[in-house]
C-alpha cells in the first residue's frame, strides 16, 4: 500500500462508511436529530478493524462487535442491521485498497 495514495483515499473511505451508518442509523440517534458526526469514533474504529477483514462476513462481525450496544439500545436487530450494512462497507474498503495501491 502506497502511503501517499492511502492518505489521499482515506477521507473518502471515512465519508462512505459514515454515510452507511447515517443511512442505517444503528443507534437511532439520527432519527432524533443527532449531528452526522455522532458516530465518527465508530467509523475510525471500524476502519482500523477492516485491515484484518477478508470478506463481507468479516465486516459483519466487525460491525456486530463495534455497534452491538448502540443497536440493542435502539431496540433494533443486530444481525439484520449489520448484515445489511456490511456489503457497502466491504465495497468501500475494497475500493480504498485499490486506490491506495
Amino acid at each position: 500500500m502506497d502511503a501517499k495514495k492511502a492518505a489521499a483515499a482515506y477521507p473518502m473511505l471515512e465519508k462512505l462508511i459514515a454515510r452507511v451508518l447515517i443511512a442505517h442509523d444503528p443507534s437511532g440517534l439520527y432519527a432524533m436529530g443527532a449531528p452526522h458526526d455522532e458516530h465518527d469514533g465508530d467509523v475510525r474504529a471500524i476502519i482500523s478493524s477492516l485491515q484484518r477483514a477478508t470478506s463481507v462476513a468479516d465486516v459483519q462481525s466487525i460491525l456486530v462487535d463495534r455497534l452491538c450496544g448502540w443497536i440493542v439500545d435502539a431496540e433494533k436487530d443486530v444481525d439484520d442491521l449489520c448484515s445489511s450494512m456490511a456489503p457497502a462497507i466491504w465495497e468501500a474498503w475494497c475500493e480504498f485498497k485499490r486506490a491506495a495501491g
